[in-house]
């Protein structure tokens, strides 16, 4: 298979042509244009490749607190009570249990924590 070729628009509607290895022969990446004031008002410890995203995606400084105060109470999130008597269940009759979870990093994450937990609670 030959090179392929990736055609990228800027907002100012200026064209660069990259060479890329892929299925497909070409593709067009539209960069979306960014507010400056949206930018300056991220945080500056960001890195400027990540402020430069959030600003184009409109993230502002309130979705990016990381504190435990900012995360939603166990008690509104769907199907927790239903998942915890179940794991309860499994643990009191000695099954098994099975732990999926996806490839992307929050699912990744996801199944370390929770292979992590239930290792604490002696499931395995």
């Amino acid at each position: 298979m030959g090179p392929c070729f990736c055609t990228i628009k800027d907002h100012q509607d200026r064209v660069s042509d990259y060479e890329y290895s892929a299925m497909s022969n070409r593709r067009e990446i539209l960069r979306r244009h960014v507010v400056v004031s949206r930018e300056k008002d991220l945080p500056t410890q960001l890195h400027p490749v990540l402020r430069r995203i959030y600003a184009a995606r409109g993230v502002d400084s309130n979705c990016l607190d990381t504190s435990l105060s900012s995360l939603l109470p166990v008690s509104q999130l769907d199907g927790t009570a239903e998942a915890a008597e179940r794991l309860w269940h499994a643990y009191a009759e000695q099954q098994r249990v099975i732990v999926v979870g996806d490839f992307d990093a929050d699912g990744a994450t996801a199944t370390a924590l929770m292979m992590h937990c239930l290792q604490g609670l002696w499931f395995f």
